[in-house]
């Protein structure tokens, strides 16, 4: 009896712990990688805002044979869209929200029918370069929410394979 007393209050302290982690932890996340490509802005650009040039560059669409891709009639530009389909059930849309010519593409990410996150690519020419920047905002519903901090571990690498996907395909 006692024993299962001593259980339940571990028990109990743990899961106030972590509410309490969860209650002080941001329910919106950003994560965000930025890489220098030897091309004009106006090349980069191109290649973000035609959804179907995607399939050249973006490793999860072009790492996959089992992938069915689906365009709408507008590939480039707001209202562009594509759907996309696996074997194992799994779906998902990706639609352009906002494009302003060489300077950013704003895109959703769609998971099933559910938005699932908003992600903007800037791209700022310098002297050596642009600079494309990789930007996804979404948010984690309360108490999952405890788990954000580590978002940035998983979702940047992914992030880091997109961008330097883009940079091989159009660098000078």
């Amino acid at each position: 009896m006692l024993r299962a007393y001593k259980i339940g209050i571990v028990f109990i302290s743990f899961c106030s712990l972590f509410l309490i982690a969860a209650a002080i932890m941001p329910t919106k996340i950003t994560v965000q990688r930025s890489l220098l490509i030897d091309a004009n802005s106006s090349i980069l650009f191109e290649q973000v805002n035609n959804l179907k040039n995607w399939q050249q560059w973006m490793y999860w669409l072009s790492a996959d044979a089992n992938i069915n891709i689906q365009y709408s009639n507008i590939s480039s530009g707001p209202n562009a869209e594509f759907e996309w389909s696996k074997n194992n059930g799994i779906s998902g849309k990706v639609k352009i929200r906002e494009s302003l010519t060489n300077k950013s593409v704003t895109t959703e990410i769609y998971n099933g029918n559910s938005a699932f996150s908003s992600e903007k690519w800037f791209f700022e020419e310098s002297q050596e370069g642009t600079i494309v920047t990789l930007k996804r905002t979404f948010k984690i519903s309360f108490p999952f929410n405890v788990f954000g901090p580590w978002q940035d571990e998983v979702i940047g690498p992914s992030f880091e394979t997109a961008l330097q996907g883009l940079k091989t395909f159009t660098a000078r």
